[in-house]
């Protein structure tokens, strides 16, 4: 199932992913989840239930810098 439309992140990549010790945020940053449209954002907090600010880049994400999608 693709979570994230905008960079083909699918649910089971992110699952396999926390599973092997990723942040919700790592996995932001290395995939580009959340930094599309942003409407997965929300989705993958409330599925995941882990932190909703990004963390800066680490030099493989866009450029956006630390983001903090929901107040």
């Amino acid at each position: 199932m693709i979570i994230c439309y905008c960079f083909l992140v699918t649910k089971e990549d992110i699952e396999s992913r926390i599973a092997n010790g990723e942040t919700l945020a790592g996995i932001r940053a290395t995939t580009g989840l959340g930094y599309g449209c942003g409407g997965c954002a929300s989705l993958a907090e409330r599925t995941w239930g882990v932190e909703s600010t990004l963390e800066p880049g680490n030099g493989s994400s866009p450029d956006t810098g630390a983001v903090n999608i929901f107040p």
